[in-house]
């Protein structure tokens, strides 16, 4: 038996795709109202996500978040060919957003928000770990995965001692990245020498 990649809601069994809408380009090609009051776009998105792509519920403020964000985009603020390099603090800073918004989330009852801010964090987690895939960075490796443990145990079982836990040990963990961070694919002459 073979797994479907068609969505289960949406699929006919039949491979036939169809080109799927740039939520951020034109947004008369898009041909769905981005009015907040008529809340054509948060429809439209939840569509995608529970039944183009069969993911899960979004919660309420997830979805409106995503739907605002999409009406925040303008194809013009972004130029073509703009290029910057990846960064570890970049990463880090994303992490440190992520666990901030979700302990808010937690603390508002917004337990799938939360959730979801975390596996967020967790996976911004593995993009680094990419990067210290070389010899010599074990330890760096470590940190990664003990800090996504620490996050994983907070999506389970939300506790005082876990956001303590968090706050002691994350800043360390960081530094130390931060340290071994020449030694990283970070380095573009490191990936240059690797490549």
């Amino acid at each position: 038996m073979t797994a479907s990649i068609m969505s289960s809601h949406r699929g006919d069994d039949i491979f036939n795709p169809k080109p799927i809408p740039d939520l951020d380009g034109d947004p008369a090609k898009l041909k769905i109202s981005r009015d907040p009051a008529k809340d054509d776009l948060s429809k439209f998105i939840r569509g995608l996500i529970t039944q183009e792509f069969d993911g899960a519920e979004p919660s309420p403020a997830g979805l409106s978040s995503i739907a605002n964000y999409v009406r925040a985009l303008k194809p013009e603020a972004c130029p073509k060919n703009q290029s910057a390099p990846i960064t570890l603090e970049e990463r880090l800073t994303d992490i440190d957003s992520a666990v901030q918004l979700a302990r808010q989330a937690y603390h508002r009852g917004d337990t799938a928000m939360g959730r979801a801010l975390l596996s967020a964090a967790r996976s911004t987690l593995g993009t680094i770990d990419e990067r210290f895939q070389l010899a010599g960075l074990e330890k760096s490796r470590e940190d990664l995965r003990s800090a996504s443990e620490t996050l994983f145990q907070l999506q389970e079982v939300q506790s005082d001692r876990g956001w303590k836990d968090w706050r002691h040990d994350w800043p360390q963990r960081k530094g130390r990245l931060l340290a071994a961070e020449p030694r990283s694919l970070f380095n573009p002459a490191v990936l240059r020498k690797l490549l």
